[in-house]
């Protein structure tokens, strides 16, 4: 099929290639810019729960039993241990 039986519109990109190289950048930098705006708040997030969490972790976190409920301390043991086995 010959450029000349194809739709005028169509047959004018075909020969314009440098148009869909341009768009395709354009595109793909729009991809980008949309992947960098959805990380960065996962890695906020990250980033403060481990800064402000950092200081809880010791090997007593992984041993002690949940305490009864209203009480504050304890660990996660039983789960842990739990996946261990």
């Amino acid at each position: 099929m010959t450029t000349a039986t194809l739709n005028p519109q169509v047959a004018g990109l075909i020969k314009r290639p440098q148009l869909r190289n341009w768009v395709g950048g354009i595109m793909t930098g729009l991809v980008g810019l949309c992947a960098l705006c959805t990380v960065i708040p996962l890695f906020a997030v990250l980033g403060f729960v481990l800064v402000r969490g950092i200081s809880r972790f010791s090997l007593t976190l992984f041993t002690q039993l949940p305490p009864p409920p209203g009480l504050s301390g304890g660990g996660f043991g039983n789960a842990f241990i739990g996946t261990i086995q």
